[in-house]
């Protein structure tokens, strides 16, 4: 949050009309903004969909591998232990 802070000064989006012009290098920082903005949130809805994904696929392959498992355990733990 620090650079935040630092650069204070330079933010474009809140102009008030009068006391400020809007400069090509005001215009490039607001372009540079909403675009980082764009890309971080496509990041995360990315992260989002993939963690939803990662459990589906988890819970289809628990519903796969159980069974034969459960078989094989209850025959192991029904065995004479030596």
């Amino acid at each position: 949050m620090s650079g935040y802070y630092e650069n204070a000064d330079r933010s474009n989006l809140a102009v008030l009309p009068g006391k400020q012009q809007m400069t090509p290098e005001r215009w490039r920082n607001i372009k540079d903004v909403v675009g980082a903005v764009l890309v971080l949130r496509a990041h995360h809805t990315t992260d989002v969909f993939t963690a939803i994904t990662a459990a589906l696929y988890v819970d289809h392959l628990a519903e796969r591998i159980s069974p034969p498992l459960g078989r094989k355990l209850a025959t192991y733990l029904a065995s004479p232990q030596e």
